[in-house]
């Protein structure tokens, strides 16, 4: 995949940055450590644009390296303001409320600007240094460094005339339950792989890691399985994606999200867990409910090890809510130490109501 270049005349600033590639990355860290040493300025203030996964891991990334364990007492202090076009944080994966969460982490400890339902529509600056972004409000907006986070495209175009092609706004490379493409013996894995879910009939990529190594380990089986005359093994993945936040401070945010929606997000009902108002590191989060009352996903912030497993146990094994015996109740909720906050209450009602 390569980054989506909306703003595609503001990588030729050597200021702006995209970190979908090693050797950016690499140079968005030089640049920072020559900025941090600096003293002709006092505050050094890095733009993040995109509220996704890359956009919060680099903020996190930047505000914890400039304030974190290893920064010096006398470097430059780094200001970082998030910038982006959706309602709140990771849409995609945090509900409102975890969002809410996040973003209060961001800005009350760490101080983070967090600016939302914005959009940047230009980077302006001299020939070769960009200093201002003009937001969509007409406001202005200076920085001193920008990493562009607004999501990837798939390169696809040289296989749209040799294989069979998703339909926006899916994309990617058709296949089976085998991940064989149109053309015997050819397949597709990781985000090109596009799969038709069987509950929903709707096109599926997954951008995930765990995505690209299951199909990888399973389209090689399958190839193996299929020269020796033998059945070939079928698409059972389920979504599994964490991230660390933070890490290089004292008070890292972790969060893990397993499971996956087969009806629409429109018919599910949400239920949180854990001590919202509690001192962090806390543990909190929340489950989606599909029909019958079945667990389809949950995601976990800041969870032992213990808690992911338990998690991925009830939504792997599609749980029913009204069939979980008390044990496997307890256990979850004593793992997470829930609090007597109104949202654990309003799950504990939903629990014993069922």
């Amino acid at each position: 995949a390569e980054a989506i270049q909306s703003l595609s005349e503001s990588f030729n600033y050597k200021n702006v940055f995209s970190i979908k590639q090693e050797t950016s990355a690499f140079r968005l860290i030089q640049a920072l450590q020559k900025q941090s040493n600096n003293n002709s300025i006092k505050y050094l203030d890095v733009l993040v644009v995109g509220g996704g996964l890359s956009g919060v891991e680099s903020a996190a990334s930047i505000i914890g390296w400039g304030k974190g364990k290893g920064a010096k007492p006398d470097q430059v202090k780094v200001r970082v303001t998030l910038v982006h076009a959706s309602r709140h944080l990771l849409p995609s994966l945090l509900t409102r409320e975890l969002a809410s969460w996040l973003k209060n982490h961001f800005e009350e400890i760490y101080d983070i600007r967090v600016v939302e339902n914005m959009k940047v529509e230009s980077l302006q600056g001299d020939s070769s240094i960009a200093t201002h972004a003009i937001l969509s409000s007409g406001d202005c907006l200076r920085f001193g460094i920008c990493v562009l986070a607004t999501g990837t495209y798939l390169d696809d175009k040289v296989f749209r005339n040799q294989l069979r092609m998703a339909k926006a706004p899916c994309h990617g490379i058709k296949v089976n339950k085998y991940l064989e493409t149109s053309e015997e013996n050819v397949y597709a894995i990781g985000d090109f792989a596009a799969i038709t879910c069987p509950i929903t009939k709707e096109c599926k990529r997954y951008e995930h890691d765990s995505s690209a190594i299951t199909t990888a380990n399973l389209a090689v089986a399958n190839i193996l399985l299929k020269n020796q005359g033998r059945s070939m093994l079928g698409y059972t993945y389920v979504p599994s994606l964490g991230s660390h936040l933070f890490s290089y401070t004292d008070m890292e945010v972790s969060f893990w999200f397993y499971g996956s929606f087969d009806d629409d997000l429109d018919s599910l009902s949400l239920i949180h867990f854990g001590d919202w108002e509690g001192v962090l590191p806390t543990t909190i989060g929340g489950f989606w409910v599909g029909k019958n009352n079945a667990i389809c996903a949950g995601i976990v912030c800041n969870g032992s090890t213990e808690v992911y497993h338990e998690l991925k146990e009830i939504v792997e094994y599609k749980r029913i809510l009204s069939l979980l015996n008390a044990k496997a109740a307890s256990s979850l909720y004593e793992s997470l130490k829930p609090s007597r906050s109104s949202h654990y209450q309003q799950a504990m009602a939903y629990y014993t109501t069922l």
